[in-house]
């Protein structure tokens, strides 16, 4: 049992680092000191004779090896689930989400397929991000936005640390910036990053979709700026050298008025295991 702890221990660990993509906030999310995650890292590197993570100034991402043990980590999180979903009571009902385009598209819906899944009787709409202080006729179970909602009727917890950094096609050469949002259409003002690292840059190429901006930067186009996990999942990107990266928060609120709901409580529980973030207490099973 002890070396079955230590294995899942170390498959957690690269599974939050690959989407931390820094040691630093990566640390951060698991409860540990920079310097004690660095130490683990190498030394199950160490005791596997391969290098699983490949660490740079502008953070870490995984190597062949690193993503293949990573898979193997969610395939081993799905087994978990399914055995404890077994013991759950019967759930059902429609649940509505709102979430940010590339998170909902990339990290959110795998995990929400999973766990519906399991649960024949719930289904769910995924909408688009709801801005604290946006007024919808329509009630929402979970909403994940890039702002808390900092109100005594949610409960509100940090679901993900994401860096974000400029991009550019493995075979590109560098440039200024060409690939950006509409500035007029931005869903979020925690968007307008382009001006933190290219001032008074304007994008030859403005799309509405992070994914849409991250095919446009495997043309060749020139330099853009993603989340890690867009990049890394796109495939044939790579990170530039000579710009510091961007910390964005991705949170999770939850209506306390649905609070009590069994396929609310369950799905938090689920995605608070998978993206490994802290659930509010008032959303556990006791």
């Amino acid at each position: 049992m002890q070396n079955f702890k230590n294995s899942w221990d170390d498959l957690k660990i690269l599974m939050v680092i690959a989407r931390a993509g820094s040691l630093t906030e990566a640390a951060e999310l698991l409860g540990l000191q920079h310097s004690t995650l660095s130490r683990r890292l190498s030394k199950l590197e160490a005791d596997r004779g391969q290098r699983l993570m490949i660490r740079g100034k502008t953070g870490c991402r995984p190597t062949a090896v690193g993503r293949g043990l990573i898979q193997q980590a969610e395939a081993m999180l799905q087994l978990l689930d399914e055995a404890h979903d077994r013991a759950e009571p019967h759930l059902e009902g429609h649940l509505r989400i709102s979430a940010p385009e590339a998170f909902g598209a990339l990290i959110l819906a795998p995990e929400l397929s999973r766990w519906l899944a399991t649960h024949d009787q719930v289904t769910a709409s995924v909408l688009p991000m709801q801005n604290p202080g946006h007024r919808t006729e329509q009630q929402l179970e979970l909403m994940f936005s890039l702002a808390p909602f900092d109100t005594p009727n949610h409960l509100t917890m940090k679901a993900m640390d994401y860096q974000l950094r400029p991009y550019q096609a493995a075979d590109g050469s560098p440039s200024d910036l060409a690939v950006g949002y509409v500035g007029d259409f931005l869903p979020a003002q925690e968007l307008r990053y382009d001006q933190e690292l290219f001032p008074d840059s304007r994008p030859q190429l403005a799309h509405f979709s992070l994914i849409g901006q991250a095919y446009a930067l495997r043309q060749g186009i020139g330099l853009g700026i993603l989340p890690d996990f867009v990049a890394q999942q796109v495939g044939g990107l790579v990170a530039t050298e000579h710009r510091k990266a961007i910390q964005r928060t991705i949170w999770l609120s939850v209506p306390k008025s649905a609070a009590d709901n069994a396929a609310v409580r369950q799905l938090t529980q689920h995605l608070s295991r998978t993206l490994s973030f802290t659930l509010d207490p008032r959303l556990k099973d006791d």
